[in-house]
């Protein structure tokens, strides 16, 4: 007798829409990145540029479609653009990084006009190479984390645009980093093959697992609320595959082969069912798997495969989902040249409120500060209830979208290396400035004087060039 693991997310289906996003060009980067961040208000996709570095915003209520003449790229780095990300407790402040380390902060106003010139309210400088990774903290806001190709990560508090946490634990490049549920540790995968647990408050590393993926490609991972961590790799002859290991002791819990596709994975987690969606790069299918306390703790429920290969993905938070037509994700794809719309949805055939699918939800409002976190506070995210929000859409509205609101910024800039103030102290002093410009004089005058003297051997090996040339004629 065959026994089936029951679950309400077992026949959960990606649904999507006839239309999509074109007349646009993704980035052709090699980077690891998604290229794509959304939020209910707003989507972000890196774009293709010649000279610098551009990324285009594209509200969500735009119709499917050609996009209209007032959504351009914005050129806003002198570099390509690696990584971008929408703040998660403000819809309208948008970060993103480039290729020089350097991070820049955006207002963006809820209308956008045509030839509109944006400014950033800020730049973040202290990497010194480019940016793979870039997330806000889940729990308080204006806390900022950025990972760099120069081997480190970094803690900013964007109001004063300082670093607040330096972490150099790493001996290789950062190629994934997920923050726990209250924003007190994080997980990273690193080009080195291991996989840390890192405690913030002392800046330590509490968990350390060596080989973690046998592969070389980069491997990605999630933080999940039970404390334990879910990451995807590759293994040493070629083959993708998923391992998850406890936080605490770094005790591994499972691990299963995937498929043997070669395109890197981007795992992306619903906190609120417990499900893990698996993205990769290069294809146009995506699987899922829900993960729960029962060994062997992770279980396949099924894919999705619609439209052409991906480039790049975005996911959007669950307070931008539609609770009536039990919608329980929906994700945004990037192609080589337009973005389709994957909803996740799990049928149900009655039209009633689904109180079993739709927990709670994380809340955007910051269950604290920037400061009282940097000063040790610690809570879980404020959470939602689904129900107001099914029924407001069942009158015809969608979710309320709050007033458009801004960040100030203080630029910390890197310390200039090419130049100096007219109060600086000079490098040298006047005398030995002299003695080397009387050394610079002679030395163009030797020069001079060789240039005549090379003239005179050239004339005299032509005049004896030419007296051969004649008695060979006679």
């Amino acid at each position: 007798m065959s026994f089936v693991r029951s679950s309400k997310y077992r026949h959960v289906y990606g649904e999507k829409p006839k239309g999509e996003y074109f007349s646009l060009k993704t980035t052709s980067s090699s980077s690891d990145g998604t290229f794509c961040s959304v939020n209910p208000k707003f989507l972000a996709l890196i774009t293709q540029a010649t000279g610098g570095g551009s990324f285009m915003i594209i509200p969500t209520h735009v119709p499917l479609g050609r996009l209209p003449s007032n959504i351009t790229p914005i050129n806003g780095h002198s570099k390509q653009v690696t990584e971008l990300s929408w703040c998660i407790h403000n819809d309208n402040v948008l970060a993103t990084a480039d290729d020089d380390g350097v991070i820049k902060i955006w207002n963006v106003p809820d209308h956008l006009t045509k030839d509109m010139e944006l400014e950033a309210a800020g730049e973040l400088m202290g990497h010194t190479k480019k940016i793979t990774v870039l997330g806000w903290h889940p729990v308080a806001s204006d806390i900022l984390l950025s990972a760099s190709a120069d081997n480190t990560i970094r803690i900013w508090h964007i109001p004063t645009g300082s670093t607040k946490i330096l972490i150099d634990a790493h001996k290789d490049v950062p190629t994934s980093v997920a923050w726990n549920i209250d924003g007190s540790m994080i997980a990273t995968m690193c080009k080195d093959k291991h996989m840390r647990v890192i405690d913030l408050r002392n800046k330590k590393v509490v968990t350390d697992v060596p080989n973690a993926f046998d592969g070389n490609k980069p491997a990605k991972c999630v933080f999940l609320k039970t404390n334990r961590i879910f990451a995807v790799g590759f293994m040493r002859m070629g083959g993708r595959q998923y391992a998850l290991w406890d936080a605490e002791g770094g005790e591994e819990l499972s691990r299963e082969e995937i498929d043997a596709q070669s395109g890197i994975v981007y795992p992306f987690y619903d906190i609120d069912n417990g499900i893990v969606f698996l993205a990769g790069k290069g294809e146009p299918s995506m699987s899922y798997y829900e993960i729960d306390d029962n060994a062997p703790y992770v279980h396949y429920l099924s894919s999705a495969t619609h439209g052409k290969n991906m480039r790049g993905v975005g996911f959007m938070p669950k307070r931008g989902c539609d609770p009536t037509a039990n919608e329980i994700a929906k994700f945004y794809k990037l192609t080589s040249d337009r973005c389709e719309i994957i909803s996740m949805r799990v049928p149900r055939k009655s039209e009633l409120f689904q109180n079993d699918i739709f927990p709670p939800f994380v809340s955007d409002v910051p269950a604290l500060t920037g400061e009282e976190w940097l000063n040790g506070k610690t809570s879980k995210p404020n959470f939602c209830d689904w129900k107001p929000v099914f029924d407001s859409y069942k009158k015809g509205n969608s979710m309320e979208k709050k007033a458009e609101k801004t960040v100030q910024i203080k630029t910390v800039q890197r310390q200039a290396v090419s130049s100096f103030s007219a109060q600086a102290k000079p490098v040298i002093d006047q005398a030995k400035l002299d003695e080397i410009l009387d050394d610079i004089k002679k030395l163009k005058a030797t020069v001079r004087k060789q240039n005549k003297r090379l003239q005179k051997v050239e004339k005299t090996v032509g005049e004896v060039t030419a007296e051969d040339g004649d008695e060979e004629e006679e």
